[in-house]
């Protein structure tokens, strides 16, 4: 009898060890996608120009401590606009841009290069 007691337990060792490996697999591939939608949403807009060089846009928050809402923060006054900050890869300075308020989504690579670019 001890025998089979002890085979028992055994299996069910081996099954709480692989149901604890499947909840730990989970968690890390949720914890993965949270961070993608995080990072996604922290980095912003890329668009490349012809020279090579990557440029990270994202609205620019100023006055954080007296404000909560970051949409205000970055809105332009009296407009219908955000600032924007384009951040280059290598050594070209950021530029502060003004958009429109959809401009995520509306406006075109060509579009934000243009205005990088009359921006520096």
């Amino acid at each position: 009898m001890p025998l089979k007691l002890n085979q028992q337990y055994k299996r069910n060792r081996t099954n709480d060890s692989n149901f604890i490996n499947w909840i730990r697999l989970v968690v890390f591939v949720l914890e993965q996608a949270i961070h993608g939608l995080i990072m996604a949403q922290a980095l912003g807009r890329e668009v490349t120009d012809s020279e090579g060089t990557v440029w990270n846009c994202v609205q620019a928050y100023a006055e954080l401590a007296e404000k909560t809402d970051k949409e205000d923060l970055a809105k332009v006054k009296g407009e219908e606009a955000y600032w924007v900050v384009c951040t280059p890869s290598g050594g070209a300075q950021s530029v502060r841009v003004k958009l429109p308020q959809d401009w995520e989504s509306a406006c075109s690579d060509e579009e934000l290069l243009a205005t990088i670019q009359a921006n520096q």
